[in-house]
């Protein structure tokens, strides 16, 4: 590469110069390129990388960027992923048949409605990003319409679930965290995250980090305030979490560890199925049911849209039958 350029530049100067001077120029040219390593200049078109993996990737980042969870990165993630090797062709050549083709044959894997439809809500997402994003020229999954859903009345604690899990309680820690789920209809994701300064015992509130980081205030009753605060003022350790683990070295308690300690109480007080999300449809359904307004419901449980809060306002069939008694 060196010689090329040196060659090329004595070519341009022979009409110019004599041999002898020729000659010093070249010499001079090898002495002061030297210590320089030349590159040939890059001419060709840049081509944009729109595989599948790339633009998933950059999709991902953009998810991110825009704030939202870990949680919904992997879901979404999985979803595409599984979507694309399964079809197994270039996104621009994917069509709606297709699609459709896929979700059927999802479907009759053993999948319940709500959870194919928040694949197609996934996959719906992702192709618009590419279509506004000019990386295709259309949206295969738009055609394809909101899969229905069953609405059942799900499962959630009786009173007296509560109280055998409160009495079924050997520590604390346990007994306030029950309280704190059951008073506050919080995440199990934002539960982990607190820490001991985010509680406002006066007020009984606290401030609450959601989904996409969004904060809002939740609420806790005044025997949840009593037995976080016992449970508070018995520790030992210098963690800063509101929920650790009861041995050293006192770690702040994970999503998991929450899932395993209610694993064990469910054995010990004998009330089936106990997990941090019912927790949270429980208050949720009992407030409804009990008047409150649909919109404070919403903003204290976290909720974008109504459409998901209003899947918790599915009353007991005893209340229905109540209401129609009374205005009968």
């Amino acid at each position: 590469m060196k010689d090329n350029v040196i060659n090329n530049i004595l070519m341009c100067m022979i009409d110019r110069l004599g041999m002898s001077e020729i000659q010093e120029l070249k010499e001079v040219l090898y002495i002061q390129l030297n210590e320089y390593d030349l590159v040939e200049k890059e001419t060709s078109i840049v081509v944009r990388d729109n595989s599948s993996e790339h633009l998933i990737g950059e999709y991902l980042y953009a998810m991110e960027v825009s704030g939202r969870s870990v949680g919904t990165l992997l879901q979404y993630k999985r979803a595409i992923l599984s979507f694309i090797y399964s079809i197994g062709k270039p996104l621009n050549m994917i069509t709606t048949e297709e699609v459709r083709v896929y979700l059927y044959k999802y479907k009759h894997s053993g999948v319940q409605n709500s959870t194919l439809d928040n694949v197609r809500r996934y996959l719906n997402a992702f192709f618009n990003w590419l279509r506004k994003n000019k990386r295709l020229l259309y949206n295969p999954i738009e055609a394809v319409g909101t899969i229905k859903q069953e609405i059942k009345i799900k499962d959630r604690y009786s009173k007296e679930d509560l109280i055998l899990m409160r009495n079924a309680c050997n520590n604390k820690r346990d007994l306030a965290l029950i309280d704190f789920l059951d008073a506050t209809m919080a995440r199990v994701s934002e539960v982990v995250k607190l820490n001991q300064k985010d509680i406002d015992f006066n007020e009984k509130e606290c401030r609450v980090s959601g989904k996409g980081n969004k904060q809002r205030k939740v609420y806790f009753s005044d025997c949840a305030s009593i037995h976080l605060k016992n449970y508070v003022d018995s520790r030992i350790d210098n963690n800063n979490a509101l929920f650790v683990s009861l041995n050293k070295p006192y770690a702040r308690l994970s999503d998991n560890g929450i899932r395993q300690l209610l694993k064990r109480l469910e054995k010990q007080s004998k009330v089936e199925h106990i997990y941090p999300h019912k927790f949270r449809r429980t208050g949720a359904t009992v407030r409804a049911e009990n008047g409150i307004n649909s919109v404070v419901l919403q903003h204290l449980l976290g909720h974008e849209s109504f459409e998901t809060t209003r899947k918790y306002i599915v009353m007991s069939e005893n209340v229905i039958k109540v209401e129609y008694l009374r205005t009968t």
